[in-house]
């Protein structure tokens, strides 16, 4: 199992990391993690530097890269904290490695 809670906010591209977590896991293995959502996928494919420093990710960015990585994924939407008193909106997503046969 490997947990990122809170950390993939700071990294714009995300390939080099689920790769590295793809290889890591065992078949079953489960990575979970959020990132904070893009909210306007139109305008934002992928992924953005907002001015607070932080990544905002497209869900579709981030299910398509764990798609191509072999893992599965579950994605939730969740208010991940608070900042000057606004919701920050969020994915917390599970994704488990394919059982190969």
């Amino acid at each position: 199992m490997i947990v990122s809670a809170d950390t993939l906010v700071y990294f714009g591209a995300l390939e080099r990391v689920f790769a590295a977590a793809g290889a890591a896991l065992r078949p079953g293995g489960v990575f979970i993690f959020t990132v904070e959502e893009a909210l306007d996928a139109a305008s934002t494919p992928t992924y953005d530097l907002q001015p607070h420093g932080r990544y905002t990710h497209a869900p579709s960015y981030v299910e398509r890269l764990l798609v191509m990585g072999r893992l599965h994924p579950a994605i939730g939407r969740a208010e991940l904290r608070k900042e000057s008193g606004l919701p920050v909106a969020g994915l917390v997503i599970r994704a488990t490695k394919r059982v190969t046969s």
